[in-house]
């Protein structure tokens, strides 16, 4: 049997048939078909995942963002502290040296 195929495949049917015919041509048919919608889906299938990828992706960058900026916070709120501490120490130790100063003046 001899079948001849046009450049664009997507019009060809298994089931088309010409002299002699080949007995399973229904099952090829069948199974063709149900191959090409496999396919479609498997298509539409790798679009919805690419997609969720992507969301996916956005979300961890939209997290790891967030979790600069809090990072950043973090370090700035306890540079703040340790100059507080330092500025507080510095205090205590200047009113100690002027206590001890007026006590040997007086």
């Amino acid at each position: 049997m001899t079948r001849r195929f046009s450049q664009d495949s997507s019009n060809y049917s298994p089931s088309q048939s010409g002299p002699g015919a080949h007995p399973y041509a229904d099952d090829i048919s069948t199974t063709y078909d149900r191959l090409m919608e496999v396919l479609n889906e498997e298509s539409s299938l790798r679009s919805k995942l690419d997609g969720l990828f992507e969301r996916q992706s956005q979300q961890a960058q939209e997290a790891l963002e967030m979790a600069k900026r809090h990072c950043r916070a973090v370090e700035e709120a306890q540079e703040a502290m340790v100059k507080n501490i330092k500025q507080t120490k510095k205090a205590i130790e200047n009113a100690r040296h002027s206590s001890i100063t007026e006590i040997h003046i007086n």
